[in-house]
């Protein structure tokens, strides 16, 4: 952990210890209580552009290995979740996140690029869905849809 404010003898300020507690670990404490509403961008998720392959990810598909490396289509690096592509898939990926109980907003951010053959216009077969659920009960808390 690099903390760059430091008192005159070299000691870290209480902020730069609770900020970067929090943005590196996720840890809280209730010394810290005063920076709770500091608006710190942190993304909780593990692997987030699939660069371990699947380590964190659990996926489901009806026909083979959704997360793999792929020439194009990536945001960066070399490794993608590349979904559809088949006639009647059932796919999915997920990641079990804990969102620190004092944070009073959090946000979902991601790339995608959907690229369809359809024809139609009356009705889509190629979506995608993305479903934020509380783990322990599985309550659909927002659902996002193309």
């Amino acid at each position: 952990m690099i903390i760059n404010a430091n008192l005159e003898d070299g000691t870290p300020h209480l902020f730069e210890i609770c900020t970067a507690f929090f943005k590196n670990h996720g840890i809280f404490s209730p010394y810290c209580s005063m920076y709770y509403r500091v608006p710190l961008k942190v993304n909780l998720l593990k692997n987030p552009g699939f660069e371990s392959e699947s380590t964190n990810w659990t996926e489901y598909s009806n026909t083979g290995p959704i997360i793999k490396k792929y020439p194009i289509g990536t945001y960066s690096g070399n490794w993608l979740a590349y979904m559809g592509n088949y006639n009647n898939e059932h796919q999915y990926i997920f990641q079990d996140l804990t969102i620190p109980s004092r944070i009073e907003r959090a946000y979902v951010q991601f790339w995608y690029w959907i690229m369809s053959t359809e024809t139609t216009e009356d009705s889509a077969n190629d979506t995608m869905r993305i479903e934020i659920m509380r783990p322990d009960d599985d309550k659909l808390l927002k659902s996002l849809e193309t």
